[in-house]
């Protein structure tokens, strides 16, 4: 006779036990509260952080090659991206530049 063991939580809300698959929104049978609600906050508030840093961010999409391209449109595609990769690697330069003199 097999017998599964299954992990149980105490809710903070209604004292409660439910059992807890060690998920963060994993909620208690009893009242509904979450059983892990710091560990729901803490994902929350990184995935927010996260999200406000990912705002900073400059993302700059050079053009796609294809497998499908001829030679011709691939050899001119080429010459697009060493172009755009020339313009940004000048332009963080500039920028580095006057951060750097700006102390």
């Amino acid at each position: 006779m097999s017998q599964s063991f299954q992990s149980t939580k105490k809710c903070k809300n209604c004292g409660n036990w439910s059992p807890w698959n060690q998920e963060i929104n994993d909620i208690c049978h009893f009242c509904g509260h979450l059983l892990d609600e710091e560990a729901f906050l803490a994902q929350a508030k990184a995935e927010a952080e996260a999200k406000e840093k990912k705002s900073y961010q400059i993302n700059i999409d050079l053009i796609k090659i294809y497998p499908t391209d001829s030679f011709l449109v691939k050899t001119g595609k080429r010459f697009i991206q060493a172009v755009q990769i020339s313009f940004i690697a000048i332009l963080s330069f500039i920028l580095w530049f006057l951060t750097l003199l700006a102390g």
